[in-house]
């Protein structure tokens, strides 16, 4: 799966070109697009939107013109409301405006609740594909995804995707708005009307350019705003070491360079967002004006009609404006629909099936000549062979790069061999059952992230156990005599980032998460780096505890640290240098030289 990564994302670049290729311009590419992000009713949703705003528009012109005509009739003495032949009284006419008024609010009222409930469904489906496409994507693309990305999907992208929804339910209830006036001019006047419609066009042929650029100006903000939020992310991860190493004012630059970049992009984007519809008002007023110059020098025009007609076209301008505007905004906020599908087309792509359901008899560990290589002709590991009896203790050590996370992840199921299979019992790796809140293999990483929450919470960790399970799992990592020295027990709240605890009741805290589960096999990262003398005391007393019941695997550059496992692998540059009983291996040059590199170093190897 790894050595066709590269291909894939290739791929993916050559598909998200034809894709774009395809949306631009394409009002249906966008609805194709919206249904694919978790939004399978938009047809029915935008139907009753067409319909209510169809009612609305229609109730609206009959008001406008009986309004019209019975102010000119008024004028010219008439007591009656006439139109087309028939005769209607002022007091049936009033009624009417009254029933039409209602029927345009409660149909109106209809349509922007339908808008709002469809731009809220837009953006709740368009964060729950982007959530349940990373999570089911491979640990190959999850590590690789810069800090604050995702973040900036779920938010700002998500959130512009439920503009595009109110924006194309706005140009529908504008659009059928105007046809419904027009409708209305056609009864009242079909030449008017036919000019009328003409302008439209005209003016839609001139504004065509303007929806263009701002579809243009809006990818590019998006990108911008995307590069401002991950880097924002990463620099504010880093706060401590820029102020210590004396780079505040260079990281600060920086940002402020990508701040410009986005500002002048939103610049861009708003200025047209704003100036089109200006530029369309003003020429459609121009029409009107000629229009009218027109109208008032044709002496077969009857002052009813003429003021019916100048009342419609004056309303139709508004609903005009409103199309031109939703346009503009439709094509505003398309660059940020463009970025989430091209994210979840590459996690989708780069997904992995998590439907294993094998369950080993034993577990042991076997590595049968495995390879792995992060790039095609670049292997972090060659042709790796040994085997953990069940319950043993396995430390292994080596220099930085040598390929022991790489190990961990194969031994976890998170990563598939390039050559070679990594065996738990007689079930690969990654065909190992884990879900449902069950696994039988657990990690503890160098540094464990806790949710805010309470201890016991960071414990369960979502699975269903009881508070004897949580208390046992905090015995057996040394952690349940501080606890209940604190205030509130296990309802203690650890924190933002488990500030409120010490870096080892940290550490103790994620061991108990790991093996509330009941795991079989456990693998730690670097367990004890960094930590008191006490917390690695406890630490290590648990790891020996847990021999002849969990299968372990720990991952250390301390010395200290692996003293008490059964057997010892030393990696060196992706190559298997030494493994066997811990005794013998010490005193071996691989792992020789191995300290003698740590102790170069500065480190705690020694």
């Amino acid at each position: 799966m790894i050595r066709g990564v590269r291909t894939i994302f290739t791929r993916g670049r050559h598909h998200r070109k034809a894709t774009e290729k395809k949306q631009k311009g394409s009002v249906f590419a966008i609805l194709s697009a919206l249904k694919s992000l978790g939004l399978p009713s938009l047809n029915r949703r935008l139907i009753w939107v067409a319909s209510c705003s169809l009612v609305s528009g229609l109730s609206q012109a009959a008001l406008l013109v009986i309004i019209s005509e019975l102010a000119v009739s008024r004028v010219q003495g008439s007591k009656n409301f006439k139109f087309h032949g028939l005769s209607i009284s002022l007091r049936d006419s009033l009624l009417a405006c009254v029933a039409l008024l209602v029927l345009y609010f409660t149909t109106s009222i209809l349509s922007a609740y339908s808008s709002s409930s469809l731009s809220s469904a837009a953006v709740e489906g368009s964060r729950s594909t982007v959530i349940h496409s990373f999570f089911a994507s491979s640990w190959e693309l999850q590590s690789t995804e810069r800090l604050g990305h995702v973040q900036q999907l779920l938010t700002v992208n998500c959130d512009n995707i439920g503009w595009i929804a109110i924006s194309i339910a706005g140009g529908i209830q504008a659009i059928l708005a105007a046809l419904a006036l027009l409708i209305a001019a056609f009864i009242v006047e079909p030449l008017t009307a036919s000019i009328v419609v003409v302008a439209g066009v005209v003016l839609s042929c001139v504004m065509r350019p303007f929806l263009q650029w701002s579809r243009r100006a809006s990818i590019r903000l998006s990108n911008d705003s995307q590069r401002m939020a991950t880097l924002v992310t990463e620099y504010t991860r880093l706060v401590r070491e820029f102020r210590l190493f004396g780079v505040d004012e260079l990281a600060t630059d920086i940002l402020d360079k990508r701040n410009h970049d986005a500002a002048i992009s939103y610049r861009r984007s708003r200025l047209l967002g704003q100036a089109s519809p200006v530029i369309y008002q003003t020429l459609a007023l121009g029409f009107i004006i000629v229009g009218l110059a027109i109208f008032l020098g044709h002496s077969g025009k009857t002052l009813g009609s003429t003021g019916a007609i100048l009342v419609l076209t004056l309303r139709s301008l508004t609903y005009g404006s409103q199309i031109q505007g939703n346009s503009q905004q439709l094509r505003a906020f398309q660059g940020f629909l463009d970025g989430v599908q091209r994210d979840i087309y590459q996690y989708k792509v780069n997904s992995v099936n998590f439907n294993g359901n094998k369950i080993p008899e034993t577990y042991d560990v076997t590595f049968d000549s495995v390879s792995y290589a992060y790039q095609a002709g670049t292997e972090v590991l060659r042709n790796l062979s040994f085997y953990l009896p069940t319950g043993n203790i396995l430390g292994v050590v080596g220099r930085s790069g040598s390929g022991k996370s790489t190990l961990s992840q194969l031994v976890l199921g998170m990563r598939t061999p390039s050559t070679g299979q990594v065996l738990l019992g007689d079930v690969p790796a990654a065909s190992v059952a884990k879900g449902d809140g069950a696994s039988p293999i657990a990690f503890v990483a160098q540094e464990s992230i806790l949710l805010q929450g309470s201890i016991a919470s960071n414990i369960s960790f979502f699975r269903d156990v009881s508070q004897e399970q949580i208390e046992a799992a905090s015995r057996a990592a040394h952690l349940h005599d501080d606890v209940i020295g604190m205030t509130r027990s296990y309802k203690t709240l650890v924190g933002e980032g488990g500030g409120a605890l010490s870096g080892g009741q940290r550490q103790r805290l994620a061991i108990a998460r790991a093996l509330v589960g009941a795991p079989r096999v456990l693998v730690l990262d670097e367990p004890t780096s960094a930590l008191d003398g006490r917390s690695e005391f406890l630490i290590r007393r648990t790891l020996s505890e847990l021999r002849g019941h969990v299968t372990v695997i720990v991952i250390s550059h301390r010395l200290a640290t692996v003293e008490d496992c059964d057997l010892l692998l030393v990696l060196e540059t992706g190559n298997l240098a030494d493994f066997g009983p811990r005794g013998q291996i010490v005193h071996g040059a691989a792992f020789r030289h191995v300290v003698q590199a740590a102790v170069a170093g500065s480190t705690n190897l020694a």
